[in-house]
């Protein structure tokens, strides 16, 4: 099992560092003892409701709050057969991406009439749907932290002041709170490969606001074609991703590449969907299969802010690296990177 993990693209002073790494090292640790044996999927559900219950991430407990004072989440996740489910703006969920899952599972499941099974379920709907579920429900003021409370009638007073001198924020609040999505990618012994997405969304968002954590194509894309198996979760400025289908984008057009230059693709790509100066980031594992005996894996990591945070582990050595990557002042716009990741075929094969 490889599994990869983000806590978004952003910004991530120093004092923040060791936080944002031990959580997303205890992550992929909870995730590899709990689903060690289990697909790819299990592992990215596994791993990001871990991260949903990290007070200090934007996702699950501890989200940015709506213009009105509430958590609203999102969630997806994809496997590599093109199975997906999403969610939307739910409130009360403890954990989204466990929600998304369960829609994913019961997508597979004939419906006794023919009606088909929808991808994404948003608000009301999706609550009602956990609630006739084994999804954990919880109250939803539970989900709201000091922390996100505070930052958000910071934020509530500077825009009413703002407002009332006609005045622009001199300092954006999406350079200085969180904002980003958590993401999971996996590939499993079973060769199955699985990409997933959470976020509490932008801070005083207007509520009912679906972000492109639950809209397909957007946030989290798997394939698994002939010769090459890949995984991919973005994170970024939402309106923007979801116009641009980017996760599907990115997925697809790796997916053509055959010998092509990965690097020079996710630059362009990056270039032509017009992100430079915007806030946007990816990581994307990619399963190359050269022969029967010859598999190689390589981690890519892209974004155009000033630095990322990313883990990753393999079921091999269950010792998670975690990192800020952060952009070398020399790069303007997108900043790519790849890390090759050992792993034996007869690993995957067992």
């Amino acid at each position: 099992m490889i599994l990869v993990l983000h806590a978004g693209a952003g910004f991530y002073p120093p004092s923040d560092e060791s936080r944002v790494k031990a959580s997303l090292k205890r992550a992929c640790i909870h995730a590899l003892q709990e689903c060690s044996q289990r697909s790819a999927e299990d592992v990215v559900a596994g791993a990001i409701a871990h991260l949903e219950d990290d007070e200090s991430l934007n996702a699950g407990t501890g989200s940015n709050l709506t213009y009105e004072g509430a958590v609203e989440c999102d969630a997806s996740i994809m496997t590599g057969t093109g199975e997906f489910g999403g969610v939307g703006a739910v409130r009360g969920i403890k954990n989204p991406i466990r929600l998304a899952h369960q829609l994913l599972r019961d997508s597979r499941v004939r419906d006794p009439i023919g009606r088909s099974p929808p991808l994404t379920l948003v608000s009301t709907g999706a609550e009602k749907y956990a609630a006739s579920s084994s999804v954990t429900l919880t109250d939803e003021t539970s989900m709201i932290t000091p922390k996100a409370r505070e930052v958000w009638q910071s934020w509530r007073e500077k825009r009413a002041l703002a407002l009332a001198n006609d005045q622009i924020e001199s300092v954006p609040f999406d350079t200085v709170d969180p904002q980003d999505t958590v993401g999971a990618i996996a590939m499993s012994s079973d060769l199955s490969v699985a990409a997933g997405s959470s976020s509490g969304g932008i801070l005083l968002k207007q509520s009912g606001r679906l972000g492109p954590a639950a809209v397909f194509g957007s946030a989290c894309w798997a394939q698994d074609d002939e010769g090459l198996a890949l995984a991919c979760s973005v994170s970024g400025n939402g309106e923007k991703i979801i116009r641009e289908s980017f996760a599907r984008e990115i997925g697809r057009s790796i997916g053509k590449l055959g010998d092509g230059d990965v690097h020079e693709t996710l630059e362009r790509l990056f270039q032509n969907i017009r992100f430079s100066g915007e806030g946007v980031g990816m990581i994307l594992l990619t399963r190359e299969t050269e022969d029967e005996h010859t598999i190689k894996h390589r981690l890519w990591c892209a974004f155009t802010t000033p630095c990322m945070a990313i883990a990753y582990c393999t079921s091999a050595s269950h010792k998670p690296k975690a990192m800020i990557l952060r952009q070398p002042k020399s790069v303007k716009s997108v900043y790519i990177t790849c890390i090759p990741i050992p792993f034996e075929y007869n690993q995957i094969a067992s």
